[in-house]
């Protein structure tokens, strides 16, 4: 076991604090992780040099993202409010209140029953990129509205603005957001052939079932035939995915790390019960969606998590 693993959560936090104040908001997780690997003696001095910040808000370099009392402030009341938080939900939190002075936070156009914005959404927590949902109601028809159709011409979601640009559909989204946030988790593995298997299963996921089961196509089978439409097309593409799986899965989709594969894999599944597909048939893919169902950034991105998510 490394020494950084006998930190305890204050030292752990105040870590945290020093990388959220010395580095980019984007660079923030990938520090953080490498802050695991360092000696005591640079954990030391690392620790020293926050307290002095704390006294005397300087150090011997001027923090580039956190220069003004205010903003010290922010830093320390997001610890005061929960300081036995958990190490990734400390980093967020730090993210979110370093960037909200200096830019625009990302914003995602995302409606809650989406499995394409749902594997959005799930990419972005896993980078730990702060962003705020803007909403659209598919079932109303806002996504056929002048004011989307600007953003989008083909009316659909997710609509991601981010770096001052407009990304569209949610597989090119999130190879953007990894290649732009280039630490682990690295959802288009390294590896070229782990890579292939990654992209194979989200591939079979996000062109050959979501497009036959998406609301633009069921409303054009019609209501009486739509489930029976949608269940068989759901079944065939699951025994492609499960296939692939006896090949690639370990902990996850590929392997022990995460990756696009499983950022796909929950919201079709999520689908498929929709849909009453019965899942019994699919014994690797329901105990990878378990696995993944109970990290934060899977959970935060559920439907039901949604500001959207009707009432009951």
């Amino acid at each position: 076991m490394s020494e950084s693993s006998h930190l305890s959560t204050s030292e752990r936090i105040e870590i945290v604090k020093w990388y959220a104040m010395y580095q980019n908001g984007g660079e923030v997780a990938r520090q953080f992780q490498q802050c695991y690997d360092r000696t005591p003696a640079t954990r030391k001095n690392i620790l020293n040099r926050v307290r002095k910040f704390d006294e005397t808000g300087s150090v011997e370099d001027e923090p580039r993202s956190v220069s003004t009392d205010e903003n010290k402030e922010r830093l320390r009341a997001a610890f005061e409010e929960s300081p036995a938080t958990s190490l990734r939900r400390a980093s967020l939190d730090l993210n979110l209140t370093n960037m909200a002075s200096s830019q625009t936070k990302p914003i995602l156009y995302s409606y809650y029953r989406s499995s394409c914005a749902y594997r959005v959404r799930i990419a972005l927590n896993l980078k730990n990129i702060p962003y705020i949902i803007h909403p659209v109601n598919l079932a109303k028809g806002e996504s056929l509205t002048d004011e989307h159709k600007k953003l989008n011409p083909k009316c659909e979601v997710p609509v991601l603005i981010i770096d001052g640009k407009k990304l569209l559909q949610s597989i090119p989204i999130i190879e953007y957001i990894d290649e732009t946030h280039q630490f682990k988790p690295r959802l288009l593995p390294e590896d070229p052939y782990r890579r292939y298997q990654a992209r194979l299963i989200a591939e079979i996921i996000a062109s050959g079932i979501q497009p036959l089961q998406n609301l633009t196509v069921l409303k054009r089978v019609g209501e009486e035939k739509k489930t029976e439409w949608a269940h068989d097309f759901i079944k065939v593409g699951l025994n492609a995915v499960e296939k692939s799986l006896e090949e690639s899965a370990g902990k996850y989709c590929v392997g022990d790390e995460l990756s696009i594969a499983d950022c796909c894999l929950v919201p079709q599944l999520y689908n498929a019960r929709r849909f009453n597909v019965d899942l019994t048939a699919y014994p690797t893919m329901t105990a990878i969606e378990a696995k993944l169902n109970l990290l934060p950034a899977f959970k935060e991105a559920h439907p039901n998590r949604q500001p959207d998510y009707p009432e009951e």
